[in-house]
């Protein structure tokens, strides 16, 4: 038979295939470029760290020495402390998360970019979780308190400390029985059971042809959208693969190695798990994320996401000390006779 072009063509897009396809991953890029791409990111934050922490620890210094000598501008400095503190939080947590998409739009050929967010725990086993920033969402989720109970992703890190990842949100929900989703979004778990239908292309195969092959993203899954209590408007926010990982000191505290303050600062229990927020990353797509198991170091997806959760946990304990570990502080609210000032 005669190899003509159009033969050829689809001999190569073939070739393509199994080339893309030799290890099946979400992830279309080079170790080499995923580790210049952590290295630019954590020395982009190694600069933005040490002013905000050589900033703050003058300015608690002198809301000391006006407190020691009683003086009269002691609230205003406290205040100027605290809504340092808080500011600049804020502001590297967002960094985080733009560092986050950065990654995400430099390694994964999906076009459409994930939604990212920070939730800040109300403990060391938290109950709730409060959303200290999200991504494309119009600064609506900010500030928002969740109780983690109602949330099967968090309640899962909560249990066992460990990420969480789930690929493919419709098939888990149609075949899990057991699997009790959350309300994010209304979802309404029984009416995806019986009224909706998985697409061909949400399948790992065609959804990684799809976005690896092609580089084309998906046009919104209408049905999708209506059976999970969607916005037609955001079809983004109707998510369908989740990344969750927990920002925590367990293995520090495992081994013994963190100072005696920290760990009373934490209010780590005896096994170290002390969970100081997560993470939080959902696509609208299906396979979006590497697949490998998230508890194992294979999956390249979780790998990097803990260098940035271990970004993140210089910023809130750095908050910690100053704020709620400062001894100053303590003895100033006590003076006070308000624990909220």
């Amino acid at each position: 038979m005669a190899i003509d072009g159009n033969n050829v063509g689809i001999l190569a897009r073939i070739v393509m295939v199994v080339v893309r396809f030799s290890r099946f991953s979400a992830v279309s890029t080079t170790v080499p470029k995923i580790t210049e791409i952590i290295r630019r990111k954590v020395c982009k934050f190694q600069f933005e760290y040490a002013n905000y922490q050589v900033l703050t620890s003058r300015l608690h210094r002198e809301f000391k020495k006006s407190f020691e000598a009683g003086k009269a501008d002691t609230d205003e400095k406290y205040k100027e402390l605290e809504r340092h503190v808080e500011e600049h939080y804020k502001r590297l947590c967002a960094q985080i998360i733009e560092y986050i998409q950065e990654y995400f739009a430099l390694t994964h050929l999906c076009k459409d970019q994930p939604r990212v967010g920070i939730l800040q725990a109300d403990d060391c086993t938290p109950k709730g979780v409060t959303s200290i920033k999200m991504s494309n969402t119009n600064d609506h989720d900010d500030n928002k308190y969740k109780t983690i109970d109602e949330y099967p992703v968090l309640k899962k890190i909560e249990e066992d400390g460990c990420p969480v990842l789930i690929n493919d949100l419709p098939k888990l929900i149609k075949k899990d029985d057991k699997y009790k989703y959350d309300k994010h979004h209304g979802i309404d778990v029984d009416k995806i059971r019986t009224g909706y239908r998985r697409r061909h292309r949400d399948k790992i195969l065609v959804s990684r042809l799809w976005h690896n092959l092609w580089k084309k993203n998906y046009k919104p899954d209408k049905k999708w959208i209506d059976k999970s209590g969607g916005d037609s408007e955001d079809y983004l926010s109707t998510y369908k693969s989740i990344l969750a990982v927990p920002v925590t000191f367990r293995e520090h505290a495992i081994g013994h190695t963190l100072e005696s303050k920290i760990i009373r600062l934490l209010k780590m229990p005896k096994d170290g798990r002390a969970i100081l927020g997560i993470i939080y990353i959902e696509n609208a797509d299906t396979y979006y994320f590497d697949d490998p198991d998230p508890k194992c170091f294979y999956n390249i997806d979780v790998n990097v996401m803990y260098v940035f959760a271990d970004l993140l946990s210089l910023i809130v304990l750095t908050r910690l000390m100053y704020i709620e570990g400062s001894s100053t502080v303590s003895e100033y609210k006590n003076s006070s006779g308000d624990s909220n000032v």
